[in-house]
């Protein structure tokens, strides 16, 4: 009990179980957390349009550079729902809302309008992702605190084809991962 009211005790980035209890509210697990994110993130877009313009290759850069983590794992990813284990890491690294906040201290200390743009464009990026429902990736490569399928392994779920697709193909029934 004292856990979920303080907010504390998941691999989903501390946040309750699943969206429960106060934190929980605020995260891309619930509606009204998904909402307030992507206006979070839209925020932060709107404004380093204002203050770098909206040709600002510094905030365009930095609003795309979290997912460059992405290109990491993308060849060896065992399907489209699920990272492979290398990636997890720079992943979740790279989508911290620490990332931006540090970006924006820096510009608040050194008054360097570029890195605010920065920060700025870093900090839409996760709150757009958290608008979306894309949140940190678990152990297994999934996107955390979200329900998996039913029938997940560790490669994904599984699909039994069968019936005239098999017939079509003259192939017995297979299973195929995806």
């Amino acid at each position: 009990m004292e856990r979920a009211r303080r907010g504390t005790g998941t691999k989903a980035g501390g946040t309750g179980a699943a969206g429960t209890g106060p934190a929980g509210a605020w995260t891309w697990t619930s509606p009204l957390g998904r909402v307030l994110s992507g206006a979070v993130g839209v925020g932060a877009l709107v404004a380093g349009a204002r203050i770098g313009g909206r040709r600002s290759k510094v905030l365009w850069a930095s609003a795309v550079a979290p997912d460059i983590s992405l290109v990491i794992g993308i060849a060896a990813a065992p399907s489209w729902k699920r990272m492979p284990s290398y990636a997890i890491g720079p992943y979740n690294a790279m989508h911290t809302p620490v990332v931006p906040a540090a970006i924006l201290m820096a510009a608040a200390l050194t008054r360097n309008r570029s890195l605010l743009v920065a920060g700025l464009g870093w900090l839409g990026h996760i709150g757009w992702d958290r608008g979306w429902g894309y949140g940190p990736r678990d152990a297994d490569g999934y996107i955390a605190a979200r329900p998996r399928p039913a029938d997940a392994g560790p490669e994904g779920p599984v699909h039994q084809v069968t019936g005239s697709a098999s017939r079509r193909l003259s192939i017995s029934p297979v299973r195929i991962r995806t």
